[in-house]
């Protein structure tokens, strides 16, 4: 099942290369491959350093995702992505952003995708490293009742996930959309 996805890792189109390499890094130690980082993604660089967006997409090939998240992927990729989000998490947590404000944390988004067209989207906490490891044992139930073949979005708000209908959009995307209104 798992030979069905490829990934693709965007990070800010600002990001250094101490953070690209981190973030290939990540993805090697956990078992998820040599995946090059593309910096496409936008920035929330205002005139002072931003925060870092990170989005892991997985675009899956294939129409099985109505079987199930998990029986589609699989467990060890879900195991493997939670790593990654952890892991990316803390790296810039503890050597790429010392800061302690929650403005300096990393945003990890992922995106999969079923034949190029957006399925999920998880939007991980960005408080604090335990509050995003709290977050992956009540995400995993979550996941496993989606049933729906409709785009679902997960944010995980106030100690929950809730599914939320506003799509993550990168900094560009929003200058973006007002720009064109």
């Amino acid at each position: 099942m798992a030979s069905n996805i490829s990934y693709k890792i965007i990070a800010n189109s600002n990001a250094t290369k101490d953070e690209t390499d981190a973030i290939s890094h990540n993805a090697e130690l956990v078992g998820l491959g040599s995946i090059p980082v593309e910096k496409t993604g936008g920035t929330t660089d205002l005139g002072a350093a931003g925060a870092p967006e990170v989005i892991l997409v997985l675009q899956y090939v294939g129409g099985a995702l109505t079987t199930g998240f998990f029986a589609a992927i699989g467990v060890d990729v879900w195991r493997k992505l939670k790593d990654f989000v952890v892991k990316t998490f803390k790296t810039y947590k503890e050597k790429l952003g010392p800061e302690e404000q929650r403005f300096y944390n990393a945003i990890i988004v992922i995106d999969f995708k079923e034949n190029n067209k957006l399925k999920l989207q998880i939007q991980f906490p960005r408080e604090s490293p335990e509050e995003l490891e709290d977050s992956l044992v009540p995400l995993a139930r979550v996941i496993s009742k989606l049933q729906d073949d409709k785009l679902v979005i997960l944010i995980y708000r106030d100690g929950n996930w809730a599914q939320s209908t506003e799509k993550f959009k990168s900094q560009e995307e929003m200058r973006d959309e007002i720009f064109r209104n």
